[in-house]
């Protein structure tokens, strides 16, 4: 009789497959702040009492926006817009509101450059040309939105052109099907296969020489082919 093989291996390569995976991690409104400038000023002006002014309307309208579910970037820029335009017209310069409705479209205008700055991380990366071409297409179209923001006086159009932005990185991401890398951590580990090309620059003082990156750690250097005729 064969002897009984133990099923604790089994059992734990069933209880690993079985684990519940990590949960993403909760998307972080950068609307939060101007919430809680908004309750502050609806409990200020009474809003919700009579007799109803412009700017109990302002803030109940707003509160209606900030009640919306929001659970990406996008979404952020959807409701910044509206928001903006409703409170710069009803409470312009409000020393409780105007930092809030400040602080809120920097932090998502420094978003978007985030989502840029991943995005052009692909550069030299996409395996095509074809990809490469779209990819530069497509950063340009994004560097134009945010070029115009800058330029826009008005708060809820600077947040609009940047909505606008993120969208161009989000059309180049599903036209590619890229999975985005972080910028800190490219999708490559160590360090690359070595080699070594004769230099064959007679002004250079490796002339003649092997020259591999190797001796360039630590270095940024460009090593590139060049046919002449």
């Amino acid at each position: 009789m064969a002897p009984m093989k133990s099923a604790l291996p089994a059992l734990a390569l069933l209880a690993a497959l079985l684990a519940p995976s990590p949960a993403p991690a909760a998307f972080e409104s950068r609307l939060e702040g101007v919430r809680d400038a908004v309750e502050e000023k609806a409990g200020e002006i009474g809003a919700g009492t009579k007799p109803m002014t412009k700017q109990k309307r302002a803030i109940l309208s707003a509160l209606g926006v900030l009640d919306r579910a929001r659970d990406a970037l996008l979404d952020d820029l959807r409701d910044a817009a509206p928001l903006c335009r409703t409170l710069d017209r009803a409470f312009p310069g409000d020393p409780l509101l105007d930092p809030a409705l400040g602080e809120a479209v920097e932090a998502l205008r420094d978003d978007a450059l985030d989502e840029r700055a991943a995005l052009l991380a692909w550069m030299g990366r996409t395996g095509s040309d074809r990809g490469e071409e779209i990819l530069a297409k497509g950063i340009g179209k994004v560097d134009g939105f945010l070029g115009r923001a800058d330029g826009a006086a008005a708060r809820s159009k600077r947040v609009g052109l940047v909505r606008k932005a993120v969208a161009a990185v989000e059309t180049v991401r599903r036209r590619l099907d890229l999975d985005l890398p972080s910028v800190d951590d490219p999708p490559f580990e160590g360090v690359a296969p070595d080699f070594s090309l004769t230099d064959v620059n007679p002004y250079s003082a490796t002339s003649g020489l092997g020259v591999s990156p190797r001796q360039h750690l630590g270095e940024i250097t460009a090593w590139y082919f060049v046919r002449t005729t």
